[in-house]
């Protein structure tokens, strides 16, 4: 996770943060709290140890189908968040504590419309090329990788639907070779957050949507991507 600070004033501070794998499962509307501490480090610890985000806060019985409940988010914050503001753990509050709480160190909010495309990042050529006439659609995956078979008939079912309206899907498969890796390289894309989906905008703007997505969203997206042509 990357975080940027810049001060508005004496007492604000703007915090920029780039967090895929908190936007692979945060929803629109959403406010998340962004904490670099124990529980933070413990996630860490657990992923880089079992291979899964298992909650801090929560016991690993060795149950497949148990300890799958407690991969963070785990299916038991947002019973949590209705009773109590937040969850067990302090990662994910409403939106009314988040605004009126000080201790915590700042509140990711995502925004309503379920992506923003963002400038700054220059288009590889084998990329800028294809977006000479038409929109461009990268669906970013690797091998193996359960997630990206799930998606992989969402992306499939936009293609039909846009067919013939000049709007372009391109797989980038960085297990398949080096262009496809400079490609996910350029969008700051790993096998760690594959896969993912950008859409592109004729001046090279990208809306980003890590895992699985909500088709719906996405073909907001390519629509607004569309418009720019």
């Amino acid at each position: 996770m990357d975080c940027a600070k810049e001060r508005d004033s004496a007492f604000h501070v703007r915090v920029k943060i780039d967090a895929p794998l908190v936007a692979k499962k945060a929803r629109a509307g959403q406010f998340v709290v962004v904490r670099v501490d124990e529980v933070a480090k413990g996630l860490a610890l657990r992923q880089e140890k079992f291979g899964k985000r298992y909650c801090q806060c929560r016991i690993i019985t060795g149950d497949a189908d148990e300890d799958r409940k407690i991969i963070c988010p785990c299916v038991y914050h947002e019973e949590e968040l209705k009773e109590h503001g937040m969850c067990h753990c302090k990662l994910f509050v409403t939106k009314e504590l988040c605004l009126l709480s000080v201790a915590m160190s700042g509140c990711l909010n995502i925004n309503q419309s379920g992506y923003e495309f963002k400038s700054g990042i220059t288009p590889p050529a084998v990329v800028s090329n294809l977006m000479q006439n038409r929109t461009v659609v990268l669906f970013i995956t690797h091998n193996n990788c359960p997630d990206c078979e799930q998606a992989r008939p969402l992306i499939a079912n936009l293609q039909s639907q846009y067919s013939g309206m000049n709007v372009t899907f391109v797989n980038v498969n960085i297990s398949a070779n080096r262009t496809s890796q400079d490609v996910a390289k350029a969008y700051g894309v790993t096998a760690t957050t594959t896969p993912t989906t950008i859409v592109l905008r004729k001046d090279g703007s990208a809306a980003t949507f890590v895992g699985v997505f909500d088709p719906n969203i996405v073909k907001s997206a390519i629509d607004d991507a569309r418009s720019s042509y």
